[in-house]
Formats: structure tokens, sequence, C-alpha cells
């Protein structure tokens, strides 16, 4: 029962889940909360942001079917409409640093192999990133 209360106590204190001082002050929900609803939003935690913001975000492409663990076939061309979702105007991918979260998404490194991006502010829980200047004036 003690230890019921010493959790009952800090849950009230810090919060649980998504109430937590972590998400609560995180910079890249923030942002996404008070970004244009013009500016597209490519994100590895869609989910997260759906919840704290209520805004929809597209999500990354699986590396593996997370029920199977089988490759993804399509991954290849995935990539591909996600570098294309990053040249609509004002377009961004926003990465939370939780790579462990969700074993069947590249990291980061594997994201940066196959689509030219830039960081445009990093933050404690991760980066925001768009494409770099080159590509992006290309598709203009």
């Amino acid at each position: 029962m003690i230890n019921g209360v010493v959790w009952l106590r800090q849950s009230y204190v810090n919060g649980i889940g998504f109430a937590t001082d972590t998400w609560r002050n995180s910079e890249l929900i923030h942002f996404a909360k008070n970004a244009p609803a013009s500016t597209p939003i490519v994100s590895n935690a869609p989910d997260f942001i759906y919840t704290l913001t209520g805004r929809r975000t597209a999500m990354i492409p699986y590396k593996a079917d997370p029920n199977s663990r089988q490759p993804n076939q399509h991954y290849a061309q995935a990539i591909t409409v996600m570098h294309q979702q990053l040249k609509q105007p004002n377009a961004v991918f926003v990465y939370f640093n939780d790579e462990d979260r969700l074993w069947y998404l590249p990291s980061i490194k594997e994201l940066e192999s196959a689509i030219p991006l830039h960081a445009v502010k990093t933050a404690k829980d991760g980066t925001i990133y768009d494409l770099k200047s080159s590509e992006t004036a290309a598709a203009r």
C-alpha cells in the first residue's frame, strides 16, 4: 500500500504519460502546435503530435512490418513519397530522439542518407528538419 501511495503522489506531481513535464514542455510539440496550418509536417511520432495538438501529421516509412517483422517491400517507394512531401512549400520533418520506441522505423542516419535533410532547429527532445536549400530551390 505504501508503494501505491508513493506512486500516486509522484504521478500527481509529475503527471503520467502525455501529462508529464517532458511532453508538456516539449519544444517539438510546441512547434507543431504553433506552426501555421499550411505547414506540412512529417514525423516519426505523428501519434504524439496528434494526441497533444490535434494536428494531423504524416508518418515516416516503416523499414519492416511491425507484425510480421518482414522487410517493407515498398520502403524505397515510401522514402520517395516522403521526399516529395518535404518538397512542399514550408514542409518540415519533426524527428523525436526516441529511436527505440518503434524498432521498425528508420533511424535519423538512415533517413539522412536517403533524403537531403537540413537541421533547422535542435531541441532537447529532437530536431526539426527541412530539405537542404539546393533541394528546395530546385523543387520551386
